[in-house]
């Protein structure tokens, strides 16, 4: 029989972070963020809001917020090269994790970027276990590995650092893996060209060699890269903008805003 969920925190390996992988990192989500927000201009402002159909398939839709689907291709080589080989952290997926199809969610959400962005942050291990079962119902297990920069008073919503996170087996567990993921986290806020302040979170996959095998857990790992601007469009309505790569049902975090009162 397979051993079950949560971990034990002794089996959760102690992370340390160089100065030059910190740097790396920060290079990297940074690059991340540039490409999401060209992305997101090019949507809001050039588009005007209006969606290519000829190049993204509507897939779902879950109250206003669309969701649809690119087959792999120019948005993710656009960010591969946005990327270049000299911000690739050793230890992330990056290329693994773009070669899935490229996922965009456009959409509105009751409440504000503060809100948003105060309810992602997560530090310490109760703050992310309370995000995680806040935002879903089938959480395994989750863990703070390490945290490289944390929020300031100037900035209240900055964050980098590694995470990890299990949902559990949509099925009997013999049958259906567990999905874990393992993952460089990225949070702030951002200026577009028009001078709109923005809120951002995003996730992208990495491979920490000193990270126990999971598969003995009947887990699978799920690689992805995920992501989210949040705009503030009116006092109570915050428009989300998502870009990934991943399988839509192994989403880590759904939009927050999402979660919030009306």
């Amino acid at each position: 029989m397979a051993p079950s969920f949560p971990l034990s925190r002794l089996l959760l390996p102690k992370v340390k972070v160089s100065s030059e992988e910190h740097r790396l990192a920060k290079q990297m989500m940074s690059r991340m963020l540039r490409h999401t927000m060209q992305a997101f201009e090019n949507f809001a402002y050039d588009a005007q809001g209006v969606v290519d159909v000829a190049r993204w398939k509507p897939i779902g839709s879950q109250d206003d917020l669309k969701h649809r689907e690119r087959v792999a291709g120019a948005t993710s080589s656009g960010l591969a090269a946005e990327l270049g080989p000299d911000a690739m952290l050793p230890n992330s997926e990056s290329v693994a994790a773009l070669a899935a199809p490229t996922m965009m969610m456009t959409g509105c959400c009751p409440g504000s970027v503060a809100n948003a962005m105060s309810a992602a942050i997560s530090q310490t291990q109760d703050e992310l276990s309370l995000l995680v079962n806040f935002m879903h119902d089938d959480v395994a297990d989750c863990a703070v590995l390490h945290t490289m920069e944390s929020p300031t008073t100037e900035r209240p919503y900055h964050y980098l650092g590694y995470k990890f996170f299990v949902r559990k087996s949509p099925g009997a567990p013999g049958l259906v893996k567990h999905r874990d993921s393992l993952y460089i986290e990225y949070s702030g806020t951002c200026t577009t060209r028009q001078g709109e302040i923005l809120g951002f979170v995003m996730l992208h996959s990495v491979d920490l060699p000193m990270f126990p095998d999971l598969s003995s857990y009947n887990s699978i790992r799920v690689l992805q890269s995920v992501r989210y601007l949040y705009r503030q469009r009116s006092h109570e309505v915050v428009e989300v903008f998502m870009l990934g790569n991943l399988d839509i049902s192994g989403m880590v975090i759904k939009p927050i805003a999402d979660k919030l009162p009306r």
